[in-house]
């Protein structure tokens, strides 16, 4: 079965944890799941799509991106390889989602019914239930992560909010060395900040001796804050 290629993987995300491999396998199955190849530059879903079913990366690429009218775009988050998203569309009924699901390299994902997960697993309803409140926890970890957005863009200036995203990135990975997840490019549309602008900062910052970068490798000079 091609799921066993990925079970290594999947027995260490949030979606299946304390759920064992034959179980995994069994959800799978019971969720009618697919596995998807998507290649560069392609759209999982679309703004306004209502989701049927749940998705996780096996590998591969994946931003969250919201465009407004004029085509400029934001990037809510990325998705690594073990992530779910479309989640918070899980335990929902006819909801459109506001954002697009894209792949720029191209990537993989497993794709599971979402209706079936709140119909009766019959005599694993232990794993139903241990599957649910992985989903909840979910759902719970994503909403603060929406929330440290928020704080990131709520501050005034494009230093400052440099300075909130990378003090985040350095305690999430516990080092004041570390990598972050975007290109230049992105990380601007992360922080809803004009590219220039954010070079130019990142360029202050580390005239000033407070960072030293590298593309997407940063290190905090932290005594100099």
């Amino acid at each position: 079965m091609l799921i066993e290629k990925y079970l290594p993987l999947l027995r260490t995300t949030r979606l299946f944890t304390d759920i064992a491999d034959e179980d995994i396998a069994d959800v799978f199955t019971t969720l009618q799941g697919k596995i998807k190849e998507y290649k560069g530059d392609s759209m999982i879903y679309t703004c306004g799509d209502k989701l049927k079913n749940l998705y996780l990366l096996l590998d591969g690429d994946m931003f969250l991106v919201r465009d407004d009218a004029w085509g400029n775009s934001n990037i809510l988050m990325k998705i690594e390889p073990g992530q779910c998203f479309g989640i918070s569309h899980t335990l929902s009924d006819d909801v459109a989602v506001t954002y697009n699901a894209i792949t720029k390299r191209g990537c993989t994902v497993m794709l599971m019914d979402k209706q079936i997960i709140m119909t009766p697993f019959g005599e694993k309803y232990n794993v139903q239930e241990q599957l649910i409140k992985n989903i909840i926890n979910i759902l719970v970890n994503r909403n603060m992560y929406l929330s440290l957005k928020i704080d990131h863009l709520s501050q005034r200036k494009t230093r400052d909010k440099i300075i909130s995203y990378l003090s985040f990135e350095s305690q999430k990975q516990k080092s004041m060395d570390f990598n972050i997840p975007y290109s230049r490019r992105q990380l601007a549309e992360y922080l809803c900040v004009d590219r220039s602008a954010l070079s130019n900062e990142l360029c202050k910052l580390r005239d000033e001796g407070l960072i030293e970068f590298e593309r997407s490798h940063f290190i905090l000079k932290i005594d100099k804050f």
